[in-house]
Formats: structure tokens, sequence, C-alpha cells
């Protein structure tokens, strides 16, 4: 079961912040990731070529709704982010925008742009 879960890869990673104000930095990251890819996927596989595949734990509730599978495949992945921090009511908010891209080495491609807002308390 757990051979999809079961992953090797190598990452590259860049990163590069800068303070706008004495409150208020930006920030910039880079990674490039070769290596197993997982990824998972409702009603069923595709007749692809993967490394590794069972049924997925987590999402599985004895299949009523369709089964779901977890999968591996070897292949790149490229993720780009840029954000802003800034101060709010004594947190920090971080707003951020990222971009992945992945391909497989079985000609599958993924991508997404991600946008993502946290909350950050220093105590």
């Amino acid at each position: 079961m757990s051979e999809p879960f079961d992953t090797n890869a190598h990452e590259l990673f860049l990163g590069l912040d800068s303070n706008l104000s004495d409150t208020t930095s930006n920030f910039g990251e880079y990674s490039y990731r070769h290596g197993d890819i997982l990824s998972n996927v409702s009603g069923g596989l595709r007749n692809d070529r993967y490394d590794a595949e069972a049924l997925d734990p987590t999402f599985n509730s004895e299949c009523q709704l369709g089964c779901s599978y977890v999968y591996r495949q070897s292949g790149n992945t490229h993720l780009a982010n840029i954000g802003l921090s800034f101060p709010f009511d004594g947190y920090s908010i971080d707003v951020a925008m990222g971009y992945l891209h992945a391909d497989g080495d079985n000609d599958r491609s993924y991508q997404d742009t991600i946008f993502e807002v946290g909350l950050i308390w220093n105590f």
C-alpha cells in the first residue's frame, strides 16, 4: 500500500527577499525538482505508465462515490512564487502567487496557478 508514497527526488531552490519599508517586504522563489511526483485521481486510473499505484487511503470511504487512486511517476517540476508580507493589527499577512508546472516521464503534464494568504503570529 505504501509503495506510491516511497518517493525520491533532488531539488534546487533559490529565494530572494527584499525590504520595501521597515515593515513590508517582498519575496520571490524558484525551485526545480527532479524525481518522483506523487498525484491522486478520482474515478480510476488511465492506461498510462506509472511507477507505482494504489487505492488512496486518505480519500476513500469504501469507494461509495468512486474510488480515488494515488500514483507515483518520475519527472521534473518547476515552481515559482512571488509574494508580499506586511503588518496588520499586530500580525503579519503574507500574500503570494505561485505557478507550478510538472512533466511526468509518461508524457503527462500538469500546471496550475496557486494563490495563498497566510497569517503570521509571533509570540
